[in-house]
């Protein structure tokens, strides 16, 4: 027998006999690229004790051999992950399964670092184990960039909810606006229209008189017109309803005006009682709800819609289906849904979950469940 070492001072013995060399060849070629890997590489016997690693490992940890062998893993575990999590590593690697997992692992300087690792048991024979070799793989930078993506989301998240916080409060000061200046206006230009008429149809006649009458009453009816338009335009800014009687009222409201609107039955199935909402769930849940009707008379091509409000314990429930011919998996996924975009997106911001469903010819269903969105017992307000 010849004794042979390689770079990294581990001895590999030669064999005597010429024809078992393809055998020697093919084990240092392993040993090889086992040393020579990128990934840290470290082999412990059966006791969980280090008996070799890699450069690699060296370079990841900043351990020498000398400074870890003999020593188990545990010499640098940062002791962020809990008990039980090496309880189903050693469960796994002893009774001969792989183990895998993500590793919070301490460096010689103090330093964090995250890696992926893979724990295999090697046997001599079966059901004796003699070895684990782990292989680690440096996640640190993607986990990096993983949180301050996190980090991005929350931040451009709670910025849109301020925004749209924002957009409901103007849009409930531009609908009393209208509503009390606009449309007070608008009023008392009737009013004084009307009493114009009525001095002039005092008046003796001439030949102007009716010819007045005429304009005074066509003006009334643009003026009246106008004024229909801008209570119009106040309920679709915020509908007074929902600040008045709550959210069960509203949707029952918005369902009476969609099949007005679009000939497309709608049945609602709401408390009757009030719900007592919180303000920002209520405006919130009316808004998706008003996206899934247009939804449905955009896309759908249905004849009926039901409705479902309901409460269980601290959840609020909406239900949304139709009969269409139902949305397709693929344009759940488009990027231009902004509908659905903007859907998943409220109900986001406030802890929630939906679920949108279509088969096709039988229809598409949209679910919301919100918790947490009632007002406690003793601090009731209106919405």
């Amino acid at each position: 027998m010849e004794s042979r070492a390689n770079s990294s001072g581990i001895t590999h013995t030669l064999p005597a006999n010429p024809e078992d060399e393809p055998s020697w060849q093919q084990l240092l070629l392993q040993a090889t690229a086992l040393d020579k890997a990128a990934n840290a590489i470290l082999i412990t016997n059966e006791r969980g004790r280090i008996v070799w690693v890699n450069p690699a490992f060296t370079t990841l940890t900043g351990f020498e051999l000398e400074e870890v062998f003999g020593d188990t893993p545990s010499r640098y575990n940062s002791g962020n992950q809990p008990p039980e999590f090496y309880q189903r590593l050693w469960q796994a690697i002893l009774s001969g399964q792989t183990f895998q997992g993500e590793f919070l692992n301490r460096r010689k300087d103090g330093s964090l670092y995250y890696c992926e690792q893979t724990i295999t048991p090697v046997s001599a024979e079966p059901g004796r184990i003699t070895h684990f070799i782990g292989i680690m793989n440096d996640v640190t930078e993607r986990k990096r960039a993983e949180e301050e993506t996190r980090q991005c989301s929350s931040q451009l998240r709670a910025l849109a909810a301020c925004l749209q916080d924002g957009l409901e409060q103007e849009r409930m000061r531009i609908a009393r606006e209208l509503h009390d200046d606009l449309g007070g206006t608008l009023s008392g230009i009737d009013i004084g229209l009307a009493n114009l008429r009525r001095l002039l149809e005092a008046q003796p006649d001439n030949a102007n008189r009716a010819e007045l009458c005429d304009s005074i009453r066509d003006i009334r009816a643009l003026t009246r017109a106008t004024a229909q338009q801008v209570r119009r335009l106040c309920t679709e800014l915020r509908p007074s309803i929902l600040d008045h009687l709550g959210l069960a009222p509203a949707i029952q409201w918005q369902a009476s005006e969609f099949q007005a609107r679009t000939g497309i039955n709608c049945s609602v199935q709401a408390p009757s009682t009030d719900l007592a909402v919180r303000p920002e769930y209520a405006t919130a849940l009316f808004r998706i709800f008003q996206e899934m009707l247009t939804n449905v008379a955009r896309h759908s091509e249905a004849t009926h819609v039901k409705v479902s409000l309901e409460k269980r314990a601290d959840h609020l429930f909406l239900s949304v289906h139709d009969n269409g011919k139902g949305i397709r998996p693929q344009n759940l996924k488009q990027q231009k849904s902004f509908g659905l975009l903007g859907m998943r997106e409220r109900t986001s911001m406030l802890g929630g979950e939906i679920h949108i469903e279509g088969r096709p010819k039988a229809g598409t269903t949209v679910r919301v469940n919100l918790p947490g969105a009632f007002l406690a017992v003793n601090s009731k307000q209106d919405i």
